[in-house]
């Protein structure tokens, strides 16, 4: 394997929103330069936060089709918390930054990059969610 991270939420997200929502109630707001998200609550921000990550999942998708299913996982891990998986593992050996090349000049498309490097993000809920 090239790559294998591993990221479980022990409570972190939630306190991480928490926070969020307290420094946005801080920030300063008039009539002139509203503070849309100054009466948010954790769980409102953290939800914005994980319909964002969907959207962009989906954005992404209709330029390059193999980044959904590696974008979407993360932003259940963002709404649900639990455990996330990120594993590149090419079945052959592969060379980088020929490859990173070949994206940037068009001579390799994404979606083959995505697959010559084997690579996947899995979502693993927290238990009893």
């Amino acid at each position: 394997k090239l790559i294998d991270i591993n990221i479980v939420d022990n409570g972190g997200l939630e306190k991480s929103f928490g926070l969020a929502a307290e420094i946005a109630a801080l920030q300063p707001s008039d009539p002139n330069v509203p503070n849309p998200m100054a009466n948010m609550t954790p769980e409102a921000m953290r939800s914005m936060a994980a319909a964002g990550a969907y959207m962009l999942a989906d954005q992404a998708a209709a330029q390059i089709p193999a980044l959904k299913p590696l974008i979407t996982p993360a932003a259940a891990f963002v709404e649900k918390g639990g455990r996330v998986k990120i594993t590149i593992a090419p079945k052959t050996p592969v060379q980088i930054a020929p490859l990173l090349n070949g994206v940037s000049t068009g001579m390799i498309a994404p979606d083959a990059a995505l697959e010559q490097l084997n690579a996947k993000v899995e979502h693993m809920p927290p238990a009893g969610k």
